[in-house]
């Protein structure tokens, strides 16, 4: 296992020192959102590699000289887990429905693929002659990609179906094949070697190759397809560049203020996270599906690259803060989208108590949150305990009740919402009783 060079540099540009390439340094700048370091217990070395749409995020640790995989739960709590005589282990992925995949290492530099299933289940696998194994990416479906040597020089791309089949493959004329990433309808990019250059590849779930490169590309580096088919990477034509291929083949070149971008992970609107060098140090970027930028580093880091990023625009990574790699997470803080409550109206006024239930939808967030009535209100002179009661987080018994000579009663609840960081809004919803006497309880 290469050391203190980060996880997700070693995700992308793995095979640089391989064939023969090094990649620059990278600056500064800030994001509004909210930064979460996390480092599960005893870690010396934290580099996360993957995060799903629910917020769970995988990847590696070192307690001194052992590396060993992680799942760190959206609320935040770890799971640190090896398979069976495992030196050195690597989770590089997860999907939706929290399978993981990666490789360890065991006694003799010989590596194994393994999938973790959602209950925790460890399967290794390794296709048929292997000796060294690199399993990248799983899709929704289970599917996994990776590649793989049967003598520790020539590398060959595979798909290990859920079932557990086979398939390997090289693109045409390829002497060496390395899978980076698979979406949800089985479509794999990767690069190979023809002996003379670098080529990017897309190969589909029938099997048929794509062959695409940069402009004037010596060494183009797929990196991350997401579901709609758009694919991210990397090329280098005497300076390295950041690309993204758009389903139909548009290639767009692109880099944040710096000469070193290294683009990492997309999502399925199309943003892309990686890292980049001013030339003195490396910054993380953010780049929206209409091509703005976002420039972050945590507080106090010398180093910061994002490895990924999810379909709620949450990005993982890792930074360096004096000699210590950290995993970080980079979310915006929840919004309320919907607050409603059921009934909105109580009626007739006949001093019952009416159960009500609020119901609120609220964006991503920084992980798993909460949400809870915290007051009640009146426009009327009212008492908690006489004319309304708080019965659970989202539920509330109010009296169909209200002054005879006033306009009506309205009850204001305010709830609050909390996320995985701390972050906390706060929306109002009215339910009322009206002064004009109806014959039903309005439930709509």
């Amino acid at each position: 296992m290469q050391k203190n060079i980060s996880y997700g540099l070693r995700r992308i540009f793995s095979l640089l020192p391989f064939y023969g390439l090094a990649l620059g340094v990278p600056f500064e700048s800030t994001y509004a959102a909210t930064f979460i370091t996390f480092d599960p217990p005893g870690s010396t070395a934290t580099l996360a590699s993957s995060i799903n749409t629910a917020g769970a995020i995988v990847g590696n640790y070192r307690d001194g000289g052992t590396f060993h995989a992680f799942l760190r739960k959206p609320g935040g709590a770890f799971i640190t887990f090896d398979p069976p005589n495992s030196i050195s282990t690597s989770a590089r992925s997860i999907n939706d429905a929290g399978a993981i995949t990666g490789d360890y290492f065991v006694v003799g530099s010989i590596s194994h693929g393994f999938v973790r299933d959602p209950g925790g289940t460890l399967t290794t696998f390794d296709p048929p002659g292997s000796i060294s194994v690199a399993a990248e990416s799983i899709n929704s479906a289970g599917a996994i990609a990776g590649h793989y040597s049967s003598d520790g020089v020539r590398f060959h791309g595979f798909v290990r179906e859920r079932g557990g089949a086979f398939t390997t493959f090289d693109p045409p004329g390829s002497i060496q094949t390395t899978a980076a990433s698979i979406n949800a309808s089985g479509a794999i990019v990767g690069t190979y070697f023809d002996g003379t250059t670098r080529h990017g590849y897309l190969r589909d779930p029938a099997g048929t190759f794509t062959i695409f490169d940069g402009p004037g590309s010596t060494f183009t580096l797929s990196a991350s397809i997401n579901a709609a088919g758009a694919i991210t990477g990397n090329y280098f034509d005497g300076s390295w560049r950041a690309f993204v291929r758009d389903p139909n083949g548009a290639f767009t070149t692109f880099g944040p203020p710096g000469p070193t971008p290294g683009a990492t992970s997309i999502n399925t609107a199309g943003a892309i996270t990686g890292g980049y060098s001013d030339g003195f140090r490396t910054h993380g970027f953010l780049r929206d599906p209409g091509g703005d930028f976002t420039l972050f580093d945590p507080p106090d880091s010398t180093y910061t690259f994002g490895t990924g990023i999810n379909d709620a625009s949450a990005v993982i990574g890792e930074y360096v803060n004096g000699d210590m790699y950290h995993g970080f997470l980079l979310c915006e803080p929840p919004v309320i989208t919907n607050i409603a409550a059921s009934p909105k109206t109580l009626s007739p006024p006949n001093r019952d108590f009416i159960p009500t239930s609020v119901t609120v939808t609220t964006s991503e967030g920084c992980g798993t949150g909460s949400c809870k009535i915290i007051s009640v209100s009146s426009n009327e002179r009212t008492n908690s305990g006489v004319d309304w009661s708080v019965t659970g987080d989202l539920t509330l018994v109010l009296r169909a009740d209200r002054l005879g000579s006033g306009e009506g009663r309205i009850y204001t609840i305010l709830v609050e919402c909390t996320d995985g960081a701390g972050n906390i809004i706060r929306e109002t919803v009215d339910v009322s009783v009206p002064h004009d006497q109806g014959s039903k309880v309005d439930h709509n």
